[in-house]
């Protein structure tokens, strides 16, 4: 059998967890080689044989403790080629989507140093990782729909 020459993805989804009219945001850690210290919303990499859907649910219990029920589908914010680390070279797809806790009590992994809920304005002035930032823009009106519910 000859070796496929398609390329490999790098599949991520992460999600807006609205809770009383705020947004529930990660800060990575400071210790971290990717992206430390910035901010981002809750979120992982797909496993083998996962769907976007089985990878948000194992995600959000993984990093924040809590049962989350999608408002939106997955919608492709960002995508790009990965330029250095394991991944280098590889496809890189962001799917991001906004979800209500269903259950669960908030903590953290050792991937964040902090967690917590802020409004839509505080979310754009934290130091938010590019594709989160972009996410927060595009999906407004999902967001702010979600939080007004």
């Amino acid at each position: 059998m000859a070796k496929s020459t398609r390329s490999r993805v790098v599949l991520v989804t992460r999600c807006f967890v609205v809770r009383k009219k705020k947004i529930l945001v990660m800060q990575r850690a400071k210790n971290d080689t990717y992206l430390p210290g910035k901010s981002e919303c809750p979120g992982g990499k797909l496993d083998p044989e996962q769907t976007l859907t089985n990878a948000f649910v194992r995600e959000m219990l993984e990093e924040t403790g809590l049962y989350v029920n999608l408002v939106t589908s997955h919608t492709l914010i960002h995508d790009e080629i990965v330029t250095k680390g394991k991944h280098k070279r590889l496809a890189y797809l962001v799917f991001f989507s906004v979800g209500v806790i269903q259950a669960g009590t908030l903590h953290r992994n050792d991937e964040h140093d902090a967690a917590k809920f802020v409004n839509y304005n505080k979310l754009l002035k934290l130091d938010l990782t590019y594709e989160s930032e972009l996410a927060a823009t595009l999906l407004k009106k999902q967001i702010c729909d979600t939080m007004r519910s």
